[in-house]
């Protein structure tokens, strides 16, 4: 579907009477000669083949089109070829376009996930690129959200009043019954100010090319595997995500990939993996914040659809057949919208409920951290931070849920300034982890994945860091007044490194037991000097299964938890877990602080190094109090 550009700029239609010889007449004198033949005809545009010398071409006529987009195609077209077809000449005051072939075939099914990533890397590869060159951008319309919500308003007014008082004859408003459009008229008007609220995130990131039309039809498939993505006469200055809902058949998908903690197997960790990939590629030279970014695609890809059905708008379709294909496009995207209104009804009565019960001093959120989209959290709040002490009664609550679940991620709990001095100082003893793992003195523990045993020196010989005093007294809890750090290693996944099996850390204690009743002997309090995501590789952690046999795991949903810098997060020692794939071009660093009861030592994983590598003088000049964790160690 081609959008007139009129639509968003107050222009006026062209007429179309001899346009088509015109264009012609003007692609003979480019091309004499050349064999023609008519492939597509609709009220936005009209496609033509030509055959000239072997070689095949494409002439597209757009309506409405403006000359400044049409230089902003053809600059487009030479900055972004191959992925983008070349452009062998153009004619923009009359919206004239001839193509040379993308040399490909033209999808006709959806792509499997292999593919659709391919496919969206290749796409936030142009956005990332063309958010920085103002000059192109500014050739073509420009949309906001609010601005696309507003238009999408009119348009169900004016499908309201009925379609012969309307100047916008293609209202796919106007080829529905009236009752269906009054409702979802009632329904988006007594909405409105979720709407504005929930697009707001887009109308803060930075503007780029945005296909909007991003159809499998326009996306070609070339001899190499590579892919060609062409038709972009629909483009428009707006925010990344807004095309995307073409790839998943809306935006609730869109919303659930990118909010959701946990996703269960199946379509759902497709689209995850893809959008994640989208994201990756997009925000991987610093074009976009990640974070920012994956809060505002949802809101991209609303306001990608409202631009989709008011693109209708302008256009004379008195076709019966396309009448009804229209309205069926728009009446799909609609129920969408609804089950996305559901879905964010659902997620603000799950707040406002944890909200009461912390207001009530109740249990918890334990009916939140149960569901197995959530892993289960703590988020203490600023008094706590900037006290760096934990209120009366929380250390008893971190307690209490990791009892439950296995595991537990507590936000925010390390200066920036800090993480920063550890990443550094790790990179300092580069040497020494190459030398540690040419000469085998480091654990490999996966592919392209080592354990290696950092100096405890700088930054790691900080007690902010190994005795966080928000962290400690949760751990102390767990394992006694008396715990010591029993290990203080670095996991480091090289790049390119696959994920990992599903594994558990240590032998369960005490096997004839039901280990239901036991205590924790040691906790692992993972703590990461790099941002954990799709891209880089965070641990894949099934809650709940420290009391479980491999055999009892079998389906039992797993979540993946975002770790952002500052944060970390603890695990039983008996807790199955994988690491993911490190698709980045960096090295992954975790740090591993592993907490235990005194009399534990692992006979498992230090046989080829040392669990703590600290020095005599190190240790002597610790507060007592940080001195007690790590003496036994000298």
């Amino acid at each position: 579907m081609g959008v007139e550009k009129s639509a968003f700029t107050g222009g006026s239609m062209s007429p179309v009477k001899d346009t088509d010889t015109i264009a012609l007449d003007w692609a003979a004198g480019i091309l004499p000669g050349a064999d023609v033949r008519r492939i597509s005809a609709h009220p936005w545009a009209r496609v033509y083949r030509l055959r000239y010398k072997g070689a095949r071409y494409f002439l597209k006529l757009v309506r409405g089109a403006t000359p400044e987009a049409g230089q902003a195609l053809r600059a487009m077209s030479k900055r972004f070829e191959p992925v983008m077809p070349k452009m062998l000449a153009a004619a923009p005051d009359e919206g004239f376009y001839l193509y040379h072939d993308h040399q490909g075939e033209q999808l006709t099914q959806r792509p499997g996930t292999t593919d659709k990533q391919a496919i969206l890397s290749k796409y936030a590869a142009i956005q990332s690129a063309a958010s920085k060159e103002p000059a192109l951008l500014r050739g073509l319309p420009a949309v906001t959200p609010q601005g696309l919500f507003d238009r999408f308003l009119e348009l169900l007014d004016d499908g309201v009043a009925g379609e012969d008082k309307s100047n916008l004859p293609g209202n796919p408003f106007h080829f529905m019954p009236p009752e269906e459009v009054r409702s979802y008229r009632e329904t988006l008007q007594a909405r409105a100010a979720q709407v504005r609220a929930f697009l707001e995130p887009a109308e803060q990131i930075a503007q780029t090319i945005n296909h909007c039309d991003l159809r499998v039809k326009n996306i070609a498939r070339r001899a190499k595997g590579d892919f060609c993505i062409f038709d972009w006469d629909d483009a428009v200055a707006g925010p990344p995500g807004m095309s995307l809902h073409a790839q998943f058949s809306g935006c609730l998908r869109i919303h659930f990939a990118t909010t959701a903690v946990n996703i269960a197997r199946g379509q759902a960790t497709r689209d995850k993996q893809a959008i994640d990939r989208y994201l990756d590629v997009l925000s991987k030279d610093g074009a976009y914040d990640r974070a920012e970014l994956r809060a505002a695609l949802p809101a991209s890809a609303l306001a990608g659809v409202f631009y989709y059905i008011c693109g209708f708008a302008h256009h004379r379709i008195s076709s019966t057949s396309s009448r009804k294909s229209i309205a069926g496009n728009a009446r799909r995207r609609m129920a969408d919208l609804g089950a996305l209104f559901q879905r964010l009804d659902g997620i603000a009565e799950q707040k406002a409920t944890l909200a009461a019960k912390a207001a009530a001093r109740a249990e918890g959120d334990k009916e939140v951290l149960d569901d197995p989209d959530v892993f289960p959290y703590v988020e203490f709040s600023e008094d706590e931070r900037s006290k760096n002490r934990l209120r009366s009664g929380r250390a008893d609550e971190c307690a209490e849920i990791y009892h439950r679940y296995g595991a537990l991620m507590l936000r925010d709990v390390f200066p920036r300034g800090l993480i920063a001095a550890c990443q550094q100082a790790f990179k300092e003893q580069s040497n020494r982890y190459r030398e540690a793992i040419e000469q085998g003195g480091a654990l490999r523990v996966g592919d392209k994945r080592f354990m290696v045993t950092p100096k405890m020196s700088g930054a790691f010989a900080d007690p902010a860091f190994f005795a966080a005093p928000l962290v400690l007294p949760i751990l102390r809890k767990l394992l006694g007044r008396n715990a010591i750090l029993g290990s203080m290693t670095a996991v480091a996944s090289m790049p390119g490194a696959e994920e990992q099996k599903l594994h558990r850390d240590n032998p369960p204690l005490f096997e004839e037991l039901d280990r239901r009743d036991l205590p924790p002997f040691l906790v692992s309090v993972m703590v990461p000097l790099i941002q954990l995501n799709h891209e880089t590789g965070g641990t894949r952690i099934i809650k709940r299964s420290q009391t479980l046999r491999s055999s009892e795991v079998g389906d039992m949903p797993s979540q993946d938890p975002v770790a952002d810098l500052g944060s970390c997060y603890l695990m039983d020692g008996n807790v199955f877990h994988q690491g993911m794939a490190n698709n980045s071009e960096h090295i992954r660093p975790v740090v591993s602080l592993i907490y235990q009861r005194p009399w534990y030592r692992d006979h498992k994983n230090f046989k080829k190094q040392d669990p703590m590598d600290i020095s005599n003088n190190t240790v002597s000049n610790l507060p007592s109090d940080a001195r007690k964790l790590v003496e036994w160690a000298v």
